[in-house]
C-alpha cells in the first residue's frame, strides 16, 4: 500500500512554533542578557528543490550521514509518502517560518537579518537564476549568484 500521509499546515504552524521555541530558549540559556543585541539571527531561504524531486524522496547523502541513516532507500521511500506542498505553498511556509522567527528573536532581546525576498521574482517564488546550475535538483541555492545578495546584505546589516 503506497498511501500518502497528508501534509496538514495546522501541525506545520505547529512545527514552527515549537522548533523556534526551542531554539529561542536554547539561546536565551547560553548568551547572557546583556550580549543578546549582539547576535542575529538568521532567516532560512526559499525553498531550492523542485516539487518532481521532492515528491520523490529527496535525500542528500551528507544529511544521511549526519542523521545515522544506513537505509538511506528506505528513507527515501517513506519520503515519498508524504504529501509535499508546491513550492509556491513551501515558499509562503519558509515566509511564514521566518516571519515567526524574526518575532520571538526580537522580543527575546536579539537581532533578526533575512534576506528572503531579495531570492524571489515577481510571482514571490525563488527566482530562476539562483538554482540555474542545480535545476532544482539540489536543496542548496547555487553559490555565485547568492554570494552577491547575501554579501550585499551583510554590508548593509552590518555598517
Amino acid at each position: 500500500m503506497n498511501e500518502e500521509i497528508e501534509f496538514k499546515a495546522q501541525e506545520f504552524q505547529i512545527f514552527c512554533e515549537t522548533t523556534i521555541e526551542a531554539y529561542i530558549n536554547f539561546l536565551t540559556v547560553i548568551i547572557p542578557d546583556g550580549h543578546k543585541s549582539l547576535v542575529y539571527i538568521v532567516g532560512i531561504f526559499p525553498p531550492a528543490l523542485n516539487d518532481d524531486i521532492l515528491q520523490a524522496g529527496y535525500t542528500h547523502p551528507h544529511i544521511s550521514e549526519i542523521e545515522n541513516v544506513t537505509e538511506n532507500e528506505a528513507l527515501k521511500n517513506s519520503l515519498s509518502k508524504l504529501q509535499w506542498p508546491n513550492k509556491i505553498e513551501r515558499t509562503k511556509n519558509h515566509a511564514y517560518f521566518n516571519n515567526e522567527l524574526k518575532i520571538a528573536a526580537i522580543k527575546a532581546g536579539f537581532k533578526f537579518i533575512s534576506d528572503f525576498d531579495e531570492f524571489l521574482n515577481k510571482q514571490k517564488n525563488l527566482a530562476e537564476n539562483f538554482i540555474a546550475f542545480s535545476k532544482g535538483q539540489d536543496h542548496h541555492l547555487d553559490f555565485k549568484p547568492s554570494e552577491m545578495v547575501i554579501e550585499k546584505s551583510l554590508w548593509c546589516w552590518l555598517s
